[in-house]
């Protein structure tokens, strides 16, 4: 009878978790070498983005959690494995291609390649990858 209600509080946990983490990585230069509540919700959020690919923003949420990533690796090196191990699983996942996870690392290691993609939006940057 109510077993819709625990995916429900879940879906809303992690939607406001994508929110937190997308306001503070982009507004508060402090977030980007706390790594300890950064990396733990990063990994959390990018694995529910894998999960959930009917989402329109998954990609969006994917990409900008691997930046995000990118941006703590100075003080953060498992940050390196975390990646490698969310892009085989989005490979794995069908969500991305070999050649794409390949540039995205590669982007990654050489700590650029991602612009912004549209002007900011509510405070917010978006960001893809070239």
């Amino acid at each position: 009878m109510c077993s819709a209600l625990p995916r429900t509080i879940f879906a809303a946990s992690v939607q406001q978790l994508k929110s937190l983490m997308v306001v503070c990585m982009s507004q508060y230069k402090a977030a980007r070498s706390t790594v300890f509540w950064a990396g733990i919700g990063l990994m959390h959020v990018a694995n529910a983005a894998l999960y959930d690919l009917s989402s329109r923003n998954w990609r969006y949420y994917f990409l900008f959690y691997i930046r995000s990533f990118q941006q703590l690796h100075p003080a953060f090196a498992v940050g390196k494995g975390i990646v490698q191990g969310l892009l085989a699983m989005a490979m794995q996942s069908a969500a991305i291609t070999s050649p794409e996870a390949q540039l995205i690392m590669n982007e990654f290691l050489q700590g650029g390649g991602f612009i912004p993609a549209s002007p900011t939006r509510k405070g917010v940057s978006w960001w893809i990858i070239t």
